[in-house]
This record gives structure tokens, C-alpha cells and sequence, in this order.
């Protein structure tokens, strides 16, 4: 396994998300899709699957942005997921802000949101520009839930490598 600072800037982000979704909700069911699935990660309970796309945000806004193909990803894994299974699944995002965590349920969190197209950033492994992207505005006061984790990337960091340490 690649120690931290040896994983591109995309892997990096991903990581440091993984270990905030560890803090911020320590629970036995919670577990990390691959690199290339439509969700970061998943919980799994009796009777329902809750699917999490996360996100982290630097800066504080109204509304963040849910791009249209991300939701759409999200809904054909769920209902791939629901046919092989037969348990309810709940698509929920989530945001690391500056101010705290918002979670949104996407099926309240989009019921009468227009489709937007906005320049965004694109991020990769290893290209960082902007280009026009088809999303959703999602207001913070719409949001599931609202938790009083921060995102602190230094204090996060550190305890990624005190984890690999301990390895």
C-alpha cells in the first residue's frame, strides 16, 4: 500500500475524506468503494443501503454543487444495487465545509432543483482547469443533516500518517 505522500493529488484528497467520514461517523458498517465507483463509500444496515459521494469544499457558500453526471452515476448504482439485493438505497452526499458537514438525502435534496450548467473546476490526478459542467444547487438549509465536524486537513493529514506508522 502507497504511503500518503506518494498518491497523486487525487488519491491524496480521497484519503483525507476517508479518515474525516472515520471521525466524523466511527461505525463498524461504514466501507470505502474502489477509485473508479460512482460512490466514496457505503454503509449497510439491515434493511437499507446508504451510498455517500463526499466532498470536500474550501470555502463557504449558500448552495455546493452536485454535477448532473455524478447523480446519474449514483442512480444507476442504485438501482443496480437495489435489483441485486432487494434493500432500500439511500443516495446521500456529502460536504466537508469550512463551518461544518452538511449530508443531503439526493432524493429530498433534488425533488424541484433545476438542472444548472456553470464553469467548474476539474480536478484529476494531475490536471487542474475549469470547463463547463451540467449541476444541481444544492441550498445548505435543504440539507439531511448538518454536523458540527470540520474539516482540518493538517490535523487529518496527521493522523493519516500516524496510522501509517503504526502499520
Amino acid at each position: 500500500m502507497k504511503k500518503f505522500y506518494d498518491l497523486d493529488r487525487f488519491d491524496q484528497m480521497e484519503e483525507l475524506c476517508k479518515e474525516a467520514l472515520l471521525q466524523m461517523l466511527p461505525t463498524t458498517n461504514l466501507k470505502f468503494s474502489s477509485r473508479y465507483a460512482p460512490f466514496d463509500a457505503y454503509i449497510v444496515t439491515k434493511d437499507k443501503i446508504f451510498l455517500i459521494e463526499m466532498k470536500v469544499r474550501y470555502a463557504t457558500y449558500p448552495d455546493y454543487l452536485l454535477e448532473a453526471k455524478k447523480l446519474k452515476g449514483l442512480l444507476a448504482a442504485r438501482k443496480k444495487i437495489n435489483k441485486d439485493t432487494g434493500k432500500k438505497v439511500v443516495l446521500l452526499y456529502l460536504n466537508f465545509t469550512p463551518k461544518g458537514t452538511y449530508i443531503w438525502d439526493l432524493d429530498r435534496a433534488i425533488n424541484g432543483l433545476k438542472e444548472s450548467t456553470v464553469s467548474a473546476n476539474r480536478y484529476t490526478a494531475k490536471v487542474s482547469n475549469t470547463e463547463l459542467k451540467s449541476c444541481y444547487y444544492l441550498p445548505t438549509n435543504k440539507a439531511h443533516r448538518k454536523y458540527k465536524y470540520i474539516f482540518n486537513k493538517e490535523e487529518i493529514v496527521k493522523s493519516i500518517l500516524n496510522k501509517e506508522e503504526n502499520i
